[in-house]
C-alpha cells in the first residue's frame, strides 16, 4: 500500500512538472517568465527551513539525507572566495546537466532569502525539466557548533510543481577561523 501512495504522490508532482519538459535547455526568457509565475506558489512540503541549524537537524521520516563534503583549501581568502561563489550558485558551473537560476540573476551582497529561483535538470538524457524553488535562508559567518569556526550557508526549498520534495543546503565552513589557516570545506 505504501508503494501505491508514494507513486501517486510522485505522479501528482510529475504531472505538474511535465509542462516544463523540453528536449532542449529552456531559453532565458522562458526561465524568467516561469520564475515570475512561480512567485508566491506554496512549498510542496512541511519542512521549510529544517536544514537551517545543522547541529539539531532531524531528518523527517521518509526523507533520505544526502551529505557531501569536499576540502577546498585553507585560510580566510579561500573561505571568502568560496562563499562568494556559493552565493552566486557557481557550484553547479560546468556540471552540464543542471543549473540554478535566481530571479534577477543574483543579488550581489544583498540577502538571498525569499528570492524566487528555478532549477533546470536533464533527466535520463531525455528531457530538460524546469522546477520551482525559493531561497529559504542566507546565513553568513555564523558560528560552527562548539566554536570550531564559522560557516555561511544558503538553502532552497521545493515548491508545488517541482518533481521532487525537499530542501537543499549548501555551506562553506572555515574550521579554526582566526586561529591560523584552518581548512575550508564545502558541504552539501
Amino acid at each position: 500500500m505504501r508503494r501505491a501512495v508514494a507513486l501517486l504522490a510522485v505522479a501528482g508532482a510529475a504531472s505538474a512538472a511535465v509542462k516544463t519538459a523540453r528536449p532542449y535547455r529552456h531559453k532565458p526568457t522562458y526561465v524568467a517568465n516561469f520564475m515570475e509565475r512561480m512567485r508566491g506558489v506554496e512549498y510542496n512540503h512541511d519542512f521549510v527551513g529544517a536544514t537551517a541549524d545543522p547541529a539539531v537537524f532531524d531528518v523527517p521520516k521518509g526523507w533520505r539525507p544526502n551529505v557531501r563534503r569536499v576540502k577546498l583549501g585553507e585560510g580566510e581568502a579561500c573561505y571568502r572566495a568560496a562563499v562568494a561563489d556559493m552565493r552566486a550558485w557557481r557550484m553547479l558551473d560546468g556540471v552540464g546537466w543542471a543549473s540554478v537560476y535566481l530571479d534577477g540573476g543574483g543579488r550581489g551582497d544583498a540577502s538571498l532569502e525569499g528570492v524566487q529561483a528555478a532549477t533546470q535538470a536533464r533527466c535520463y538524457r531525455v528531457a530538460w525539466f524546469l522546477n520551482p524553488v525559493r531561497v529559504v535562508y542566507d546565513q553568513r559567518d555564523s558560528a560552527l557548533p562548539e566554536a570550531k569556526g564559522i560557516y555561511s550557508a544558503v538553502a532552497f526549498s521545493t515548491q508545488k510543481g517541482h518533481l521532487l520534495q525537499g530542501e537543499e543546503r549548501f555551506a562553506v565552513e572555515w574550521h579554526n577561523a582566526g586561529n591560523g589557516p584552518g581548512e575550508v570545506l564545502f558541504r552539501q
